[in-house]
């Protein structure tokens, strides 16, 4: 840390003021018309201080209260990291040993054809080398623990070396559920609710709204009936797919104060009800229910272990606690989400997302984003002030939010009170050298931001088409940050809703290749990436009114085209085609026009418009036969000469 600890605590009279003006402003009409509530508040060591909230949860007369229950998907990868080292502590489990002396399926996972070697440490700080796979993580959250043991024994696909790289992937962190659970032989949500939940008294916080209402808190009915079985046992007894509630009936459960999620592909013009996703194999990655008051006394808790008397070492030590909140993984600063930021530097912990701010020291956080829900949660460690923002809507960001409220406090109330007690100004140390070598160009869903989980991350699909520089989106899972790391690393990304923005240039949508350090040279695609980006590419040289994006489902994963309808899909590429002037229907290959590859799950190419240039990127998820996850279309203005990468070849 930079600064003392305690010495930075703000006056609590300034801090609620300042804390509510901030919240009033930022939640204004503009961002209002993009999700139908939000509830946001702002703590500090001893509570909350300020609460704002605005809308209606479920479209009706009823409005948000401090008690109304949110998902907060990806945030729940804290309370997993911090399950793990409950049981690091008591020695029952091996962070630094391989996956397979817990996961014996995950043995089938190769790099490049060859077995690797990746521990429980690598997937929790999302060093494993596994494919970024927040769409397809999203629709799979539900799927049951017997499917997902399938696809691990197929054989995942990596798409970087392991212990390399940031790579932010929902699977590899759910895996650490699974060693949760044959450790323990009950389900990895019992575990959590018993060790960590109840204990702290989070009573508002579950992965599933009937916990909440009976009490059980953190685990099914279906599986608290099944705890204490062996977790092979766990399969037949876990919770359906489908979730409990749906949005219509939520508030069925007396005494239960629910959001629904929603959907807009028009700016938030219209809304479409979107059912809460179930919890099952992935759920413990991103399937839980909270409050801000439940998730600010989280944020505390995690924070006490940076002081001289840090609350509750019982339920996990304080030097463990502060083993969460320290980078594992580099996350490259050279990623633009951080660029704008004061960062000197930003990594991942074990679920959670650790930046070290240039004059503040140490700030964690971490994103949340699943089809109709975004969330966000950060707090500075030397004074203790944090920000909660949740929204059931995934066409905004609740990270950017925060990151507003956080910054503008952390300016007003906080760098004011260091320079009062300052003779000159405050500077923080350089961050501590407490991170594995390595950075990806790729980091994720987890950043600073964006729209977006996540499981990671909110992500979107979006027309840009605001004059000569814009750029005009098809998004087939979504653009934008996510999850985890600020305008959300993770965790689960949902499809966002249409919406209008700004790109300056075709370098700012992302078009130099920038592969740099141990990777440079090395990362190629995988044969079915390339594939799959021949095949995207003629439809987009050759699409007309009469064709549709539904015409190429047979290489997408399912979630393709749910998240966002094919027809939703074919306005916005047209518009996008449109937007450059119209495209030549035969272009030269596509090897010809790579622009970067940051991982072999990974392809960007160009095609070349009569005004301007369409930007493609299609994204797989590491599967034993890898499917497209994600596939967006940039409309940029062209900005001079550009990067280009050398043709890979067939």
């Amino acid at each position: 840390m930079s600064l003392h600890v305690e010495r930075l605590r703000p006056d609590r009279d300034a801090l609620t003021a300042a804390g509510a003006a901030a919240l009033e402003q930022r939640l204004d009409a503009a961002t209002l018309r993009l999700a139908p509530s939000f509830s946001a508040a702002v703590f500090d060591a001893d509570g909350v201080v300020a609460w704002v909230g605005r809308g209606h949860q479920r479209r009706d007369a009823a409005v948000p209260t401090r008690d109304t229950i949110y998902r907060i998907a990806s945030m729940s990868k804290s309370f997993l990291g911090a399950a793990a080292l409950v049981l690091r502590d008591e020695g029952r489990l091996d962070m630094h040993a391989p996956i397979t002396d817990y996961v014996p399926e995950f043995a089938a996972a190769t790099y490049r054809g060859r077995p690797v070697h990746v521990t429980l440490d690598m997937l929790m700080s999302n060093r494993a080398g596994l494919a970024e796979d927040n769409p397809w993580g999203d629709d799979h959250l539900g799927a049951s623990r017997a499917e997902m043991s399938r696809v691990l024994s197929d054989g995942l696909r990596l798409a970087l070396p392991p212990d390399e790289a940031y790579q932010y992937s929902n699977l590899g962190i759910s895996l650490i559920g699974r060693a949760v659970e044959q450790v323990t032989g009950q389900t990895v949500e019992r575990f959590v609710s018993e060790r960590l939940l109840r204990p702290l008294g989070l009573h508002h916080t579950a992965y599933s709204l009937d916990d909440i209402e009976t009490g059980l808190g953190g685990s099914s009915r279906a599986a608290a009936d099944a705890a204490g079985s062996p977790a092979a046992a766990t399969v037949e007894g876990e919770a359906p797919r489908a979730a409990s509630h749906s949005p219509g009936s939520s508030q069925a459960s007396a005494g239960i104060d629910a959001a629904t999620g929603w959907r807009s592909f028009d700016s938030g013009a219209t809304w479409a009800p979107e059912p809460y996703v179930g919890c099952g194999a992935l759920g413990c990655i991103g399937a839980l229910f909270s409050t801000v008051d439940d998730i600010a006394a989280w944020g505390r808790f995690l924070r006490s272990a940076f002081t001289e008397h840090p609350v509750r070492e019982d339920v996990l030590a304080a030097a463990s606690r502060r083993e969460l909140q320290r980078v594992h993984t580099i996350i490259a600063g050279t990623d633009e989400r951080l660029s704008n930021r004061p960062l000197t530097g930003a990594g991942y912990g074990y679920g959670l997302v650790v930046e070290h701010h240039r004059r503040l020291g140490r700030i964690v956080q971490h994103s949340g984003g699943l089809p109709g829900f975004t969330s966000h949660m950060r707090w500075h460690v030397d004074s203790g002030v944090g920000v909660v923002v949740f929204g059931n809507s995934d066409a905004t960001s609740a990270a950017a939010i925060a990151i507003d409220v956080h910054d503008r406090l952390l300016d007003e109330v906080v760098l004011r009170l260091a320079a009062d007690a300052s003779t000159g100004p405050v500077v923080a140390a350089a961050a501590p050298d407490e991170a594995r070598p390595g950075a990806s160009d790729a980091a994720g869903d987890e950043l600073a931001g964006g729209a977006g989980t996540g499981t990671g991350a909110d992500t979107g699909s979006a027309v840009r088409t605001a004059g000569a520089d814009s750029a005009t989106v098809l998004s087939a899972a979504g653009a934008g940050a996510a999850e985890g790391a600020g305008a959300s690393p993770g965790g689960t990304g949902a499809s966002a809703a249409l919406s209008t923005t700004t790109t300056t240039t075709l370098s700012a949508a992302g078009a130099p290749a920038r592969s740099t350090g141990v990777l440079a040279g090395q990362v190629r695609p995988w044969p079915e990436t390339l594939a799959a980006a021949r095949t995207l590419d003629a439809f987009v040289c050759t699409s007309t009114g009469e064709t549709s994006i539904a015409s190429c489902a047979g290489l997408f994963a399912r979630n393709v085209l749910t998240d966002e309808p094919a027809v939703v899909r074919d306005r916005a590429l047209a518009e996008a085609r449109a937007a450059v002037g119209g495209v030549p229907t035969q272009a030269s290959p596509v090897e010809s026009r790579l622009l970067e590859a940051p991982t072999e799950a990974v392809l960007r190419w160009i095609v070349p418009g009569e005004s301007g240039d369409l930007v493609c990127t299609v994204r797989m998820v590491g599967l034993s036969d890898p499917l497209v996850q994600a596939f967006s279309v940039d409309a940029a203005a062209r900005s001079g000469q550009q990067g280009r990468m050398a043709a890979f070849g067939a």
